[in-house]
């Protein structure tokens, strides 16, 4: 018993021996690497809390040494209990994140609730974008630049150390409201740096993680104003970026949130919180802070005050000689003489490329398009408008302007001094070099034209006589094959049938084969016969417009019927295949209404339209029922059928018994001649 008893003791002690002490600091937590991270060692940690997260499933927290972000599994009601600056002990597990390891809360009990932690002061741009800086409470000073909103999240954008971040805030009524007031004004800000990553948990920017208004404070509460100074007595020593002042000038031009200054010190550029409809000529006093800009400063306005309205500014006159251009040009009202080189229109401007001096420039006017067919490259113009200075490199201590560009106020800022000459040498040399051409080719033309006509006469003739003989053969073809061989083939078949049917001793079925063969036999003879007369014949159409058919006349003369033509419409000359088809159908109608349907008088109506050839075939007879199938041996009807279709057109019958017949046929005015005209449609036997 006492040897069990100490195997179970001894078997304890290897446990407790075996397992890992929780970790209880954050910079412990933030060493982990993110596989260690993502084992979920155990957290016995007290914190305090210094920032809620927008998504309110977790916090921002701190030890007085580090700190880090604390993520939730209770419900919403119990994270309405938390505040800023509860004392907290978390027991809970690791977790890789994002960026830097956190910690994933198990259970979480409030010890008691103290003051914030004295902030970690940052006063230089690297100190600001440290990666390590993530989640620290920190101290700053900025300029606020610009106020966003975006979903739940209210932003405040600010200027520290020459780097543009932004403060986030849980969206409340109160901050939209307050928010904005802070526009250009230099604050401190006490709040949590977070960080922006990419998927290799690289940082790719920093934000601030805000409480409330509550943690920024302005830094000058302009009881009384600022000393008033002039424009080139800003940024000397005497003043700091955060410190506001106070100025006065006459408006030069306004474009959205930029205002341009002028007064006997220089000019001035100042950036409104908003927009405003400030005149040219309107005198302003403006207090904000000052911006370190190249070739000269510019003013974030905290407040702007109209002193009424001036004398309009007048432009200074410059010259675009050597570089470097002074300073005092920048921002300032000025006039410069140039020639157009060329323009274009953009969306919202019209740009102008101007020459001066040796010098290239641009010209802007916003909305000109009005302005765009007056001028024409190579013009002597004269332009007034702001002066912004340019640098093509920065060098050691200096920051040289090489190089400017003008913003145009309005259209009557460029004026057109001349226009240029359409004759200018160039264009006087080419039109010379390019008669002098002209002669020689003509001179050349003529020369080769005669041989030229000769042998190309000759090349015509003979490719003519072989096109037309080609076409003729193809067509002989088509009509052998959609006549005759498809008669011999159904007479083959027919004497084949007659001929089994006979030695199987069914001689009244052979006798009907026979007799089916010889209707068929006949067909074939006739519609040998009508192709040799079609080959004959020249089938154009009469003077008048009457089509001749000596076969059809004689079977109705012979048969004691009348035949009566007529033509409607302007007569036009037709193809030679379209002619032949159209015959082939009126005749076949003709045979039909003689032979079977014993007319005394049949009509026939050729009638030309604008693009298309109506027949009609019209007859007296004793008529027929077309739904009835026609007797075995008669193709007669599906021949015409197929005519029409092979013409891409159509085919109309109307018949009744005792009340004759009526054949309408409708084609167009196209060349059927061609083998893909047929063929191709797939209507060929």
């Amino acid at each position: 018993m006492k040897r069990v008893f100490h195997i179970l003791l001894f078997l304890l002690f290897l446990g407790r021996a075996g397992a890992e002490e929780a970790i209880r600091s954050i910079a412990e937590v933030r060493a982990l690497s993110p596989e260690r991270a993502a084992e979920n060692l155990e957290v016995d940690i007290e914190v305090q809390i210094l920032k809620f997260g927008l998504e309110k499933h977790g916090f921002f927290v701190h030890d007085e040494e580090s700190g880090i972000y604390v993520s939730l599994t209770e419900s919403e009601d119990r994270y309405q209990s938390y505040r800023q600056g509860h004392l907290l002990r978390i027991k809970g597990v690791t977790h890789q994140g994002n960026f830097l390891p956190h910690i994933n809360a198990r259970e979480i009990a409030i010890l008691s609730i103290g003051d914030l932690p004295v902030p970690l002061k940052i006063t230089d741009r690297q100190a600001f974008m440290e990666p390590n800086l993530d989640c620290r409470w920190i101290e700053f000073s900025g300029v606020v630049v610009d106020s966003i909103i975006l979903g739940n999240v209210f932003s405040l954008r600010i200027d520290a150390f020459g780097v543009e971040t932004n403060l986030v805030f849980p969206r409340t009524p109160a901050i939209e409201k307050e928010g904005p007031k802070l526009l250009n004004r230099a604050v401190r800000i006490h709040g949590v740096a977070a960080s922006q990553w990419n998927e290799q948990r690289q940082m790719t920017g920093r934000i601030i993680q805000m409480n409330s208004l509550d943690d920024v404070t302005l830094i000058q509460d302009l009881e009384t104003d600022p000393p008033l100074m002039e424009f080139n007595e800003l940024l000397r020593t005497d003043k700091g970026s955060l410190e506001a002042v106070r100025t006065r000038g006459t408006v030069t031009y306004s474009e959205g949130k930029l205002i341009y200054l002028q007064a006997s010190s220089g000019s001035l550029l100042v950036r409104a919180s908003q927009a405003g409809d400030w005149r040219i000529g309107q005198k302003l006093e403006v207090v904000g802070t000052v911006v370190v800009e190249p070739f000269s400063p510019t003013l974030r306005a905290q407040e702007i005050r109209d002193l009424g309205q001036g004398d309009l500014p007048i432009a200074g006159e410059i010259r675009l000689g050597n570089p470097p251009f002074p300073a005092s040009w920048h921002h300032r009202l000025v006039s410069v003489g140039a020639t157009l080189l060329d323009s274009r229109q953009t969306v919202d401007a019209l740009v102008l490329n101007c020459s001066a001096d040796g010098q290239l420039f641009e010209a802007r006017l916003a909305n000109g398009t009005e302005t765009v067919g007056d001028l024409a490259p190579g013009s002597v113009i004269q332009l007034q408008g702001i002066c912004v200075l340019r640098s093509s490199q920065s060098r050691a201590h200096t920051f040289d302007p090489d190089g400017i560009s003008l913003l145009l106020r309005f259209p009557d800022d460029i004026g057109v001094l001349s226009r240029p000459s359409w004759w200018t040498t160039g264009r006087v040399l080419a039109a010379v070099a390019i008669a002098g051409i002209i002669t020689i080719l003509a001179l050349a033309w003529v020369g080769l034209l005669h041989r030229q006509v000769a042998e190309q006469t000759s090349v015509i003739r003979a490719q003519v006589a072989r096109e037309a003989t080609m076409k003729e053969r193809q067509r002989l073809a088509r009509e052998l094959h959609d006549s005759i061989e498809q008669g011999m083939s159904g007479l083959a078949l027919q004497l084949d049938t007659a001929r089994r049917r006979s030695e199987s001793g069914r001689i009244d079925d052979s006798c009907a084969a026979i007799t089916l063969a010889g209707k068929m036999l006949a067909h074939c003879q006739r519609e040998s016969r009508e192709s040799i007369y079609d080959l004959r014949r020249s089938g154009e159409v009469e003077a008048g417009g009457t089509w001749h058919d000596e076969l059809l006349l004689n079977e109705a003369e012979s048969l004691g019927a009348e035949i009566i033509q007529r033509t409607e419409g302007r007569v036009r000359s037709l193809p030679a295949t379209l002619r032949q088809q159209v015959s082939k159908v009126v005749r076949e109608a003709a045979y039909n209404a003689l032979r079977h349907g014993r007319s005394e008088r049949i009509t026939i109506i050729h009638q030309y339209g604008p693009d298309r050839l109506e027949v009609e075939v019209r007859d007296d007879g004793q008529g027929f029922d077309p739904r009835v199938p026609p007797p075995r041996g008669h193709f007669g009807l599906h021949g015409m059928r197929e005519r029409a279709q092979r013409l891409g057109g159509t085919f109309e019958l109307q018949s009744a018994p005792g009340e004759g017949t009526v054949v309408k046929l409708s084609v167009p005015y196209v060349d059927q001649s061609k083998p893909a005209d047929l063929h191709d449609q797939g209507v060929a036997g």
